[in-house]
């Protein structure tokens, strides 16, 4: 009985033995058959991410985070997932002509996630250069508050507690626009109450900014609410109970392409505002939701957050 046994066991690891010299070889053919495919697809993602890019780095513009994001995420995954899997293959496969191909797509594909990284951090610290008269010498904003007046995406959240300097931002976004050659017709600020407005309205007329008033133009500065009551009248058909005493008329009035907004909290202003109309260019500074008590509570420094519809985790960027 146990010779029998002996010898199915002699068996089984003969054939056993026999599977694993025939499937290895061909195992490993197939895994180098895979890597030769993907080697020539990478370069076709590549070129396609390059594509999206170029338009901006070509232009020198601001990437929004609309295109930025999945084009992030993308290079991420090639550089981080797909390539060491395939580098394991190539080396596997111990063809010179391959490795060479690998090495090249790997410092195409490192330097093109360098490029996608870099490119909004050399657009701001080229606007804040270029802009340094305004910003520093006559507005005297520290770091964080030159980010946050530069940076150019469709949409901008800026989370700052009391006292860190929100409608100084605010004001300087807007010297900023005027100093770009933004009309001022095409400026909407907003905030929260009426004495934030009326404090924004005369900063920047001591400033000589033009302010949109009864029969004359210039950057239109208005609370959330009157905002909206604008609106609402602008899109309702005849005769309205709203009396307006100050702003442009509405029959003249027309919804800006740049805003700039003082939240109280969180975005939920500038998301209601969203249902309105979509500027070109978005910029929300909010202070953030009180959590605990208050004696705990730190304020933190002004923070910019580049955001489409969903902002990304904010990085403190210092004081």
């Amino acid at each position: 009985m146990d010779l029998i046994w002996l010898v199915l066991g002699l068996v089984l690891a003969a054939i056993l033995a026999i599977v694993v010299l025939v499937a290895l070889p061909w195992y490993r053919k197939h895994g180098i058959e895979q890597a030769r495919a993907s080697l020539k697809e990478v370069p076709s993602v590549l070129t396609r991410i390059e594509n999206s890019l170029e338009p901006y780095l070509s232009s020198k513009e601001y990437l929004p985070e609309r295109v930025a994001r999945p084009l992030r995420s993308e290079i991420q995954t090639l550089t981080e997932l797909t390539l060491p899997i395939l580098g394991k293959s190539v080396r596997r496969a111990h063809d010179g002509a391959m490795r060479k191909d690998f090495e090249s797509i790997k410092i195409a594909a490192n330097l093109l996630r360098q490029n996608l990284v870099g490119h909004n951090y050399q657009y701001v610290e080229r606007a804040i250069a270029e802009h340094s008269k305004l910003l520093v010498d006559e507005l005297k904003l520290d770091a964080a508050q030159r980010e946050a007046t530069v940076r150019d995406d469709e949409r901008n959240l800026v989370v700052a507690a009391a006292g860190s300097g929100k409608t100084r931002t605010l004001i300087a976004r807007i010297r900023y626009l005027l100093e770009r050659n933004v009309s001022p017709t095409n400026i909407l600020a907003i905030t929260f109450t009426n004495k934030a407005a009326e404090e924004m309205e005369d900063r920047l007329t001591r400033m000589s900014v033009p302010v949109a008033d009864q029969g004359i133009e210039g950057v239109t500065v208005s609370t959330l609410h009157a905002l909206g009551k604008r609106v609402v009248q602008a899109a309702t058909p005849g005769p309205s109970i709203v009396i307006w005493t100050s702003g442009p008329q509405l029959s003249e009035w027309t919804l800006p392409t740049e805003l700039v907004m003082e939240s109280k909290f969180g975005q939920s202003a500038s998301e209601s505002l969203r249902t309105f109309y979509s500027p070109t260019k978005f910029l929300t500074i909010t202070k953030p939701r009180p959590r605990g008590p208050k004696s705990a509570q730190v304020a933190p420094p002004i923070t910019p957050i580049s955001h489409s519809l969903t902002p990304e985790p904010a990085s403190n960027i210092g004081a």
